[in-house]
């Protein structure tokens, strides 16, 4: 059945939103004395919608129910109702991204293990859970099991491949659009009324890739990262998609189901061969498993009965099953990072060193003008102290970068003993995003209006432009309570529009 007894709708019923220019609340729904359950007897006890109204409004979340149901209202009056607006070509955009936000929002959920056993991934118990918040699951086919979420499992693949997105039709429009409107009415006031921040937020769309030193074999994370450099970004033949980090991080990883590429030609050239289990296992992650689970042997005189627990669960479980267990959980792991980020708590895992040089002016100013290294062409190159171009792929390099060492965008951190490559995709600075500026992104040939959503997508994350766009779409709309504990939660939170002295 479809869920509209929740707490949120409700309350918006509740507070009978209306929005026609200045917006007024009256403080009870329209069926407030409206029998629950037809042609019954007259005096079944507490058969009116009132009972249930009157429970949910003296709920602790009621208010911040009332207050996303407020804030969907008005989003839904400034962007439209989303069922409404979804064949409408001049909005064909606006769809888009939310539909890529569903996407990206039904990843997170279904990615966080709560759906798993022995990190197998299944829908079923999934749909259970979505049927428990009593959605509707409209299974028309079966579902997904033992998925395992690689890397390679994205939010753009995620449908078809892990999950039924059209299965949770009911909860993506009763739960996820919603959150959606929310957001993209945050990123709408500082599009709109805080445009500036934007150039100021030092934004960046980067891929990384961090690789630890191995302490079983110290040497093979260098000589495998120096062979893809040479085989997948330095070479004359190369291409942008050669160097795309996942390879990098299949071959380190060094399971080759999931190898993509030209990964198993990296660990060859490489050499790190492991000389204990020969040229069928490599010095790489999935290597030392295999080596460790050599050491099991059904001779209870000859096994490593500690390896052999750690593989058994302390006898739970064959050998066999632990190694798949071992196996997929190190498939799982992601050694790259991508997408946009912020000067202001972005990439705070990174070291100091690589971060404060991502984000300063001058790989802003090296992206977008320096010269593509491999295109000899170009008679007067322009070069940057902060970013390479090779391949027409942009490469952070170090402030003390030794001159003529090609390799000099690896960068290594002695504290945690890690090699980083950071490509940058886009650095954004005020010059580029000032829309009259002859150096901005549409003179670069780029969407300026794309890219301010995507970094004011990222700004809206923020606690304080959320309270303050919150309390700038209020104020815009003139709300008026007459519900009075309603009236003291927002004179409360939002004391500037409904305090006693307004």
């Amino acid at each position: 059945m479809k869920k509209t007894n929740k707490l949120n709708l409700v309350a918006v019923a509740a507070c009978g939103l209306l929005i026609t220019g200045c917006a007024d609340i009256v403080a009870l729904p329209g069926d407030y004395e409206t029998p629950l359950v037809d042609q019954t007897a007259e005096d079944l006890t507490n058969n009116i919608a009132s009972v249930v109204y009157d429970a949910l409004k003296d709920g602790n979340d009621v208010n911040n129910s009332i207050l996303d149901g407020v804030l969907l209202k008005l989003a839904e009056n400034k962007f439209g109702v989303y069922e409404d607006i979804k064949g409408d070509a001049a909005k064909a955009d606006f769809v888009a991204d939310v539909e890529d936000r569903i996407n990206e929002k039904m990843f997170d959920m279904v990615t966080t293990g709560s759906y798993e056993t022995r990190n197998k991934f299944s829908e079923e118990r999934f749909a259970k859970y979505i049927r428990s918040m009593l959605y509707t699951v409209d299974a028309t086919g079966g579902y997904f099991e033992d998925v395992v979420f690689t890397p390679s499992v994205t939010k753009d693949n995620i449908d078809g491949q892990a999950i039924h997105l059209d299965y949770y039709v009911d909860y993506i429009e009763g739960e996820i659009v919603p959150e959606i409107y929310r957001e993209k009415l945050v990123e709408e006031y500082l599009l709109q009324e805080e445009y500036s921040t934007l150039g100021r937020s030092y934004a960046r769309k980067v891929n990384y890739i961090a690789i630890a030193t191995n302490s079983n074999h110290p040497e093979a994370a260098k000589y495998l990262i120096d062979t893809f450099i040479e085989n997948n970004i330095l070479s004359a033949t190369a291409t942008a998609a050669d160097a795309n980090l996942e390879i990098l991080a299949n071959a380190w990883r060094g399971v080759p189901s999931d190898f993509t590429s030209n990964e198993a030609d990296l660990l060859d050239q490489a050499g790190v061969r492991n000389t204990l289990l020969g040229s069928a296992f490599d010095n790489t992650l999935y290597g030392d498993i295999m080596a460790d689970y050599a050491k099991i042997d059904d001779d209870r005189l000859l096994t490593d009965a500690a390896i052999e627990a750690s593989f058994t669960g302390n006898g739970a479980y064959l050998p066999s099953v632990g190694l798949e267990i071992k196996t997929d959980t190190l498939r799982k792991q992601d050694y790259t990072k991508d997408g946009w980020y912020v000067k202001n708590g972005g990439l705070s895992e990174l070291p100091d060193a690589i971060r404060n040089r991502l984000f300063n002016i001058g790989t802003a100013n090296g992206v977008d003008s320096v010269t593509d290294e491999m295109d000899g062409s170009v008679t007067d190159p322009k070069t940057s102290d902060y970013v390479r171009n090779i391949h027409g792929v942009n490469y952070l390099i170090p402030e003390n970068a030794q001159q003529g060492d090609d390799r000099d965008f690896l960068l290594f951190d002695s504290a945690s003993s890690t090699y980083y490559i950071v490509q940058i995709e886009e650095a954004v600075n005020t010059t580029k995003m000032t829309v009259d500026s002859s150096k901005n992104y549409t003179t670069l040939g780029k969407d300026i209006n794309e890219i301010a959503g995507k970094v004011a997508k990222v700004l809206g994350e923020k606690d304080a432009n959320k309270t303050t766009a919150m309390t700038f779409f209020l104020e815009q709309a003139g709300i008026v309570f007459h519900d009075e504990d309603i009236v003291a939660y927002f004179e409360e939170n939002y004391p500037d529009i409904y305090g006693s002295n307004n």
